[in-house]
């Protein structure tokens, strides 16, 4: 087995940056859920009360008003960070919009340690008697941990929040196409590459993490990013394979179609180091879960993993 790689604390510097990015961000978060539905601070609270809110337009033609209306003041703030439609269709009685959301977040399996920045898939669909589907618990596709954002900061060109709005976006779109071969990437490393005007780069890497329940359904799966190196850092296959999902992350996002299916299918798999601290957690809880399994308990092992 592989020994833990040594990693070198933070800077100061990276520490403030961190924090003030975070602070934004909640600040983003704040503005887009209140754009939403007046009064929200949190993008699922926003959300289900936006479905509420439709719900008592008085009919289905008033409702989709009230949904075009919503749909279209998320348009305006995602300038402004913190969400991204990806994605709508609109008639007189229904309509469809796909929104990626990020926001302050502890690791999602972990559930614990310091905020990173989490980007949830919401689909909302308005059926043609006035009800709004939303979902309860949205899709996770990325996680971007806090030693990422601080790594970034000393090994890049990246110094604010719209660039971090910019690169959270990427890594979610990211994540939203490869999951989608879970069979070919699942628990296999993952990197994205963020080119620079000045013609350097910054590859961010990590992994697809997955799991799925006995009947093969997908319980999660989602890029969650471990850290940021450097463009000196060359290792050819991650560069090649982070430039290969680049490209394809921007050939969705100018396509005509919101259909993630087929833009990574000859992205190359690259085995996992497992050496980093998430995966280190997530593997002792799993065993704890085992435990609990062997001793009669698996409600608490089924509640793990159905994240």
């Amino acid at each position: 087995m592989l020994a833990p790689m040594p990693t070198n604390p933070a800077t100061t510097e990276a520490r403030i940056f961190v924090a003030r990015m975070l602070r934004e961000l909640r600040d983003g978060e704040r503005a887009g859920a209140a754009a939403l539905a007046p009064g929200a601070t949190r993008w699922r609270d926003a959300f289900h009360s936006f479905a509420q809110t439709v719900a008592d337009a008085g009919g289905p033609v008033k409702a989709s008003k009230v949904f075009e209306a919503g749909r279209k003041r998320l348009s305006l703030v995602q300038k402004d960070g913190g969400c991204f439609v990806n994605g709508f269709a609109h008639r007189s009685r229904s309509g469809l919009f796909h929104v990626l959301t990020w926001s302050p977040s502890p690791h999602p399996l972990l559930r614990r340690g310091l905020d990173g920045a989490v980007v949830h898939s919401y689909i909302c669909e308005l059926r043609r008697r006035g009800y709004l589907m939303v979902p309860d618990r949205p899709a996770t596709l990325a996680y971007v941990s806090w030693h990422t954002f601080a790594r970034m900061y000393e090994r890049s060109e990246i110094n604010g929040l719209a660039d971090c709005n910019h690169v959270i976006g990427g890594v979610g779109i990211a994540g939203l196409l490869m999951r989608e071969l879970p069979e070919r990437h699942g628990n296999k490393a993952i990197n994205y590459c963020v080119p620079f005007d000045n013609g350097g780069g910054m590859l961010l890497t990590g992994v697809l993490r997955y799991a799925a329940n006995d009947e093969g359904k997908g319980l999660f799966g989602f890029f969650d990013v471990v850290t940021a190196l450097p463009p000196n850092d060359r290792d050819v296959r991650m560069w090649a394979q982070g430039s290969a999902i680049a490209l394809a992350t921007w050939a969705y996002v100018k396509a005509d179609t919101a259909d993630p299916r087929g833009l990574v299918d000859d992205v190359p798999v690259l085995e996992f180091r497992g050496d980093d601290y998430a995966t280190r957690e997530w593997n002792a809880m799993l065993e704890k879960d085992k435990a609990h399994v062997e001793q009669g308990d698996g409600k608490k092992a089924q509640e793990r993993r159905s994240h």
